[in-house]
Order: C-alpha cells, then sequence, then structure tokens
C-alpha cells in the first residue's frame, strides 16, 4: 500500500515544481525565421490579400478563438495537408506562444516555394491586444 502514495506523491510534487515552469515565447528558436509582430499581424488582418494567416493550433484551441481570417491546419495535420498552402502570397504562421509556429515554419521554409514569417508570441499575446 505505501507504493501508491509513494507514487501519487512523487506526482504531485513533479506537478508544483513544474507549476513554476511557465510558457515562454522569447525562448522560442527562431534562428533562421522572419518573426513579425502584432502589428504587423494586424495590418494583415486589415488587408488579408496580403497574406494566408496559419492557425497550427488544434481545432479545439481554434474554436475557442483565432485571428480574424485565420486557416486552420493543426501542425501535426500540416504534412498532408500542405496542398492547400498558397505558394504566391507569404504565409504567416502562428499558434499559442510560438513553438509549434516556429517548427512548422521551419518546414515550410525548407519545402519549396513557400514565403513564411511567424508570430512567435501567437494568440496568447493576441488576445491580451
Amino acid at each position: 500500500m505505501v507504493r501508491p502514495t509513494v507514487t501519487l506523491l512523487l506526482l504531485l510534487a513533479s506537478l508544483v515544481a513544474l507549476n513554476g515552469c511557465g510558457w515562454d515565447s522569447s525562448k522560442v528558436d527562431t534562428t533562421g525565421l522572419e518573426t513579425v509582430t502584432a502589428t504587423e499581424v494586424q495590418a494583415i488582418v486589415e488587408n488579408p490579400e496580403s497574406a494566408f494567416l496559419l492557425d497550427v493550433r488544434t481545432p479545439g484551441e481554434f474554436a475557442e478563438g483565432h485571428i480574424e481570417g485565420a486557416v486552420n491546419i493543426p501542425s501535426y495535420q500540416l504534412k498532408n495537408r500542405m496542398a492547400e498552402l498558397p505558394k504566391n502570397k507569404p504565409i504567416l504562421v502562428y499558434c499559442e506562444m510560438g513553438y509549434r509556429a516556429a517548427d512548422v515554419a521551419r518546414i515550410l521554409t525548407e519545402s519549396d516555394g513557400f514565403q513564411v514569417k511567424t508570430y512567435v508570441e501567437g494568440m496568447s499575446e493576441w488576445r491580451s491586444k
């Protein structure tokens, strides 16, 4: 009987320790990526023909709120849905905190023909505007 209690205590201690480890978009590796600010994203929202807004969060996250005009292609579906992405205008990729967006931006940048920009601060910043 002691074993389940010890396991539970270790799990709780881990959760408490991790609670202080918040997500921080400033720690996202943006090396080699073109990043944009909220002001630049707002300009795209006001002129939707200027870029393709790609939200790479889950459908559930997207349903809870997204940047106006964005298309939802979850990061885990990207490789199967790349044909849906335009090659004739920039793609602005965003997620919640920048990590998934940076990963997707790297994949697209390494693919032929895509112009990619990344909004690293993502929805966490956009909601606070």
